[in-house]
């Protein structure tokens, strides 16, 4: 228990709640290493949520300076990670999500004295631009379950003050990682697959849950529709997944390590194991979604590497957004060159 001694001494509330939805007696890592999955990934997942709050409030200081107390949205706050953090230094929060804010308000009654509020309220709707401006706006792994996510960038523009930044954590759907292995259920290519059949194979193996909890858009828009929507808005994009060298370089070391006849070979073992526990038809339609996948991925990879360097950063970079980078960190800020279309 003593790596979550400071969690609970300073989210008794929130520990306590959470452990209970879990079935957990104990914040031991002995016990909770035994927790089958994908029970343990969650309740993992739940105690880390300050820690990464935490970073992403030390990260958007490179991009907004704290000089003065800030007004911050997060945008399908969830839990309340992020709005907690931003409350507790001082600033206004502001955390809305269309679904249960039991945890959010376990986390206003761990700090009684911060600005803080959250609100059920859709982030498509108009009533969201009655929320005022914001100088900070945080948006972590959200639009991929929004319907038009062009709606949701429009209303972010309207809120957002001049000066003002918005931050958005966008997962890869086609990310080798991913696609082995989708971040909520773990189940291979479900990344990729189209709502109707996402849901289909979790109603099939997850038990409890009816669908998965994602919108067509993950598994059709990569990172060149983002950028689109975003500047179609009036917003700059930069990708701090790429903001240095040495980011650069690990990057392209970790490219130079991909074979594409090993990738080949371990997708088809688990595209067997896959079809074996779902009905034929929905087997068929994940073969071939697959194998699309596969042959556009050793398409783009010999293309790729074909008479470049790697050294060159812009050759492959296309090949790092598109493979390596399982969500793609955006900062955006009001472009001084493109009107914005409201």
């Amino acid at each position: 228990m003593r790596q979550w001694e400071s969690l609970w001494d300073q989210h008794p509330n929130f520990v306590s709640h959470l452990m209970d939805r879990f079935g957990v007696d104990t914040l031991e890592e002995e016990a909770i290493s035994k927790l089958p999955e994908p029970t343990q990934t969650w309740f993992r997942w739940g105690l880390g949520g300050f820690a990464r709050a935490e970073q992403t409030y030390a990260l958007l200081q490179q991009f907004k300076c704290y000089d003065r107390p800030m007004r911050h949205l997060d945008v399908g706050c969830g839990p309340g990670y992020l709005s907690t953090v931003y409350a507790s230094r001082g600033h206004k929060s502001v955390g809305i999500d269309v679904g249960d804010l039991a945890l959010a308000k376990l986390n206003k009654l761990d700090f009684p004295s911060a600005d803080l509020e959250f609100k059920n309220l859709d982030s498509t709707s108009d009533e969201m631009v009655g929320l005022g401006s914001f100088d900070i706006v945080t948006v972590d792994n959200v639009i991929e379950h929004v319907d038009l996510p062009s709606i949701l960038m429009g209303n972010l523009a309207r809120i957002i003050a001049s000066d003002g930044i918005v931050y958005l954590i966008v997962p890869n759907a086609f990310s080798i990682d991913l696609f082995s292995k989708d971040p909520r259920y773990r189940i291979f290519a479900l990344s990729v697959l189209d709502k109707k059949d996402g849901d289909a194979i979790v109603g099939q193996l997850v038990a409890g849950s009816t669908e998965y909890e994602v919108n067509n858009c993950f598994s059709k828009y990569g990172y060149e529709n983002y950028v689109e929507i975003f500047t179609r808005h009036g917003f700059e994009a930069t990708l701090c997944n790429a903001l240095g060298e040495e980011e650069r370089r690990e990057y392209i070391k970790n490219l130079c390590l991909v074979e594409p006849g090993s990738v080949k070979d371990f997708f088809a073992a688990e595209l067997e194991k896959l079809v074996e526990l779902v009905p034929p038809a929905l087997g068929e339609k994940i073969r071939y979604v697959v194998a699309l996948y596969v042959k556009e991925f050793d398409w783009d990879f010999r293309g790729g590497f074909r008479g470049t360097a790697l050294s060159d950063w812009g050759s492959v970079e296309f090949l790092v957004k598109k493979y390596l980078m399982p969500s793609w960190f955006f900062v955006l800020k009001r472009s001084s060159h493109v009107e914005r279309n409201l």
